[in-house]
Parts: C-alpha cells; structure tokens; sequence
C-alpha cells in the first residue's frame, strides 16, 4: 500500500468498495462535497444561534438594581369565622409576611369579593405557628382575607413591603 493510502476492509455487496484512498495532498470529489455540506450546516446553525441569541436578548428586559422596599405597614389582626380583612389591595407591594400568631387554624383567601367566598377549610390554611409569604417571585398584589372554623378565634401578625 502506497504512503497516505488507507485501505478499509468492506464486506457484503459494497464490496467493490473495498478500498479507500485519501491522499495526503488533499480529499477526493466525495470527500470535498461532504465537507462543503458540513460547512453549510455549521453556517446555518451559526445562523440560528445568533438569531436566537439576538432575540433574547432584546426582548428580555434586565435589571440593573434590585427592587427596593421603600416602607413597611405592619399589622395585627383578629381572626373569627366571619371574614377579616388582612390587607387592603396594593399596587406597589413587593412583600407580605404573616404568621398565625393564635391557637386555632386560619385560612388565607386571595382574590376574594364578597363575604360569601371566604369559608373555612378552603383556601391557604395556616396551623397555629405557620407563616405565609409572598415575594416578587410569588407577587399577588389583591386584597388578602383570612377566616377560621365556626366558634374558633385566632390571630395573625406580620407586614406589607411597598416597592418604588
């Protein structure tokens, strides 16, 4: 076998096929055509990935300073198995914290209208000791109604965060 010459054993019907020279001096007509294709594809994904990363950055807004909170309201409210209102809705709170400071269990109500919707047993339920919070990761910016079981009392304290 010649220098730069490699021979690769073929077996079944492309054994005519039973050779393969690649010459040192450069790839054959099959060899360049594929090479051409591959340069293409890597082109066109190249391509893509620019267009993707183009997008994205330019429709995803970044944040060049944190959120602040610019004040606080804390509160302490009485819970019965009539509705109690919480907190009133707010636009710009970027916080809320409250824990079921009583002995009996409440349930938290968001997005709530009337007196009608809060009920006992549905909503998030807070054991005595249990705290509930809400962030810009989880922001619900409603009103926040609270309410226990029928003959139970209880308690929750905590605050409200305003951002600017």
């Amino acid at each position: 076998m010649a220098e730069g010459t490699y021979e690769l054993p073929v077996t079944g019907r492309d054994s005519n096929l039973a050779s393969f020279d690649v010459f040192q001096d450069g790839l054959d007509s099959s060899g360049n055509a594929l090479l051409r294709s591959i340069v293409k594809q890597e082109v066109a994904f190249t391509a893509i990935v620019n267009a993707i990363k183009t997008a994205v950055e330019t429709s995803i807004p970044v944040v060049t300073e944190p959120l602040k909170i610019v004040d606080t309201n804390s509160f302490t409210v009485a819970v019965s198995a009539t509705k109690a209102n919480v907190v009133a809705a707010e636009p710009n709170r970027g916080s809320f914290f409250v824990r079921n400071i009583g002995a009996e269990t409440v349930w938290l109500h968001l997005k709530v209208s009337t007196n009608a919707n809060v009920v006992a047993g549905q909503g998030i339920q807070m054991n005595p000791g249990d705290a509930y919070e809400i962030t810009v990761n989880n922001l619900y910016t409603g009103a926040i109604s609270a309410v226990c079981g029928v003959g139970d009392t209880s308690s929750l304290a905590g605050f409200e965060g305003y951002i600017v």
